[in-house]
């Protein structure tokens, strides 16, 4: 599993071309394996909740699935750099998350014995 994050920003141009500030981005997209992708697929995961993402002047949050990760469709914007750098660390959270379900879920059908 490797998650790519791209970072940008670019000038916010007005309605005349004027400069109305910088605008932040993050474009996040994940990466799997064959045996990943089975794995996420058998498990129904591809509605999995990675992280939440407010936009800027809207108290409503939107939630990031793995599937818009997986299918690269996942640019968010923001005026505030600090906001995009929570957003990024929620993202790498979440991918942890889905990378441990995976490994739990697929080693559980084992039997162990235990010295007491």
């Amino acid at each position: 599993m490797e998650l790519i994050i791209k970072k940008n920003k670019k000038t916010k141009k007005g309605l005349f071309g004027k400069d109305k500030g910088i605008l932040f981005s993050l474009i996040a997209t994940l990466k799997l394996t064959e045996e990943e992708i089975n794995s996420i697929n058998t498990y129904q995961l591809n509605d999995w909740k990675i992280a939440k993402f407010a936009f800027d002047g809207d108290e409503r949050e939107t939630g990031i699935y793995i599937s818009e990760l997986i299918e690269g469709n996942s640019e968010f914007t923001s005026e505030y750099p600090g906001k995009i750098l929570e957003l990024e660390e929620a993202i790498k959270s979440g991918c942890l998350d889905i990378k441990n379900y995976i490994t739990i879920a697929d080693n559980f059908n084992k039997e162990e014995s235990f010295e007491i």
